[in-house]
């Protein structure tokens, strides 16, 4: 069982797992009641909320039975349930948890419509009201989209999942560069039909998409040069510092940590930076790169979520110069 955290001011708990509402989140909501009609917009809001976090259950549950840590996070667009393995998984572990969001979203979606008496294989019946038109469309049409197989979508993690094991090293990569012809296929046929409600989505994809297909190239500009050069890229200079981390460099993460904190400050930089020094034994070290991260973090009790994620922090937690409010979560 994971150790659950307990709610805070802009934390909630749902059925064991911390879950984030970004403020992004509520502006997308009500954006969808803006772009429909009334009252069907408030319909499609209320439904695109309710199994949204109904599909990221799906995925913490499968995680919390998998023996992993899961919490949920909801933002403008976007939403994603993070899982910290407590061991290692195996590929029909991961699979199970990349299927099992749309599968109980879909599940959900055909349930709500029977009990209401409605045919969800009927246009006829599913146009009948507000209410199955905004249940459909949330629970089952977005549900069974979610299941196409391009990356990031849980059926591009299936596909991958699956392509990795049988091609160690190179399945992953290959789906993802696959997934990206692909999707620019789909965005032109829309474009062709006149299905243009889908392109923001398309749109979006891409450019996830392409920032995981470059990932690699930008980290390879950094890196040809010197482990302590950043650049004014703070994305980049976050993927050398969990590079050097994962590497166990510490020594080489921190020296990067000053430079790039110096040149883009920012809390993932901090928050690595304490990481690092933590790993050399460097306490002292440790606890100002989290002032530092303490006094760049965005959202209030972020620095505490991310300590309290991590559990490498926790030696710090009875000194007497370390803030209470860090280990509020834990």
């Amino acid at each position: 069982m994971a150790r659950q955290q307990a709610p805070t001011k802009r934390q909630l708990s749902v059925f064991g797992f911390p879950t984030h509402i970004r403020p992004g989140f509520g502006a997308f909501m009500v954006l969808l009641v803006l772009i429909y009609p009334f009252p069907l917009g408030v319909w499609v809001a209320g439904a695109v909320g309710l199994f949204t976090l109904v599909h990221e259950l799906g995925h913490a549950f499968a995680a919390r039975a998998a023996s992993c840590k899961a919490s949920i996070s909801l933002d403008f667009m976007v939403a994603y349930a993070a899982y910290e393995p407590t061991r290692t998984l195996t590929w029909r572990q991961r699979a199970a948890i990349a299927v099992s969001g749309p599968a109980l979203q879909t599940s959900l979606g055909f349930l709500i419509l029977l009990l209401a008496g409605v045919n969800p294989f009927s246009r006829d019946d599913i146009g009948q009201s507000n209410f199955s038109a905004a249940v459909w469309w949330a629970g089952i049409a977005l549900g069974l989209l979610n299941l196409i197989p391009v990356m990031p979508l849980d059926g591009g993690a299936i596909v991958s999942t699956v392509a990795e094991h049988l091609f160690p090293g190179r399945g992953k990569n290959a789906v993802l560069k696959a997934s990206f012809v692909i999707t620019i296929a789909l965005g032109s046929v829309m474009l062709i039909v006149g299905q243009m409600g889908f392109l923001p989505l398309i749109g979006l994809l891409l450019i996830m998409q392409y920032q995981t297909l470059t990932e690699k190239q930008r980290l390879k500009s950094v890196l040809q040069y010197s482990q302590e050069e950043a650049t004014d890229d703070p994305s980049v200079n976050a993927l050398v510092l969990d590079l050097t981390i994962a590497n166990n460099l510490p020594e080489e993460g921190v020296a990067f940590a000053k430079n790039a904190f110096a040149q883009t400050p920012s809390f993932s930089i901090a928050f690595a930076g304490a990481t690092s020094a933590l790993m050399m034994g460097d306490s002292a070290n440790a606890i100002q790169w989290l002032r530092a991260a303490e006094a760049a973090q965005i959202h209030p009790h972020e620095l505490a979520h991310a300590i309290s994620q991590s559990g490498f922090f926790d030696l710090l937690q009875n000194r007497p110069e370390v803030s209470r409010e860090w280990f509020a979560q834990s």
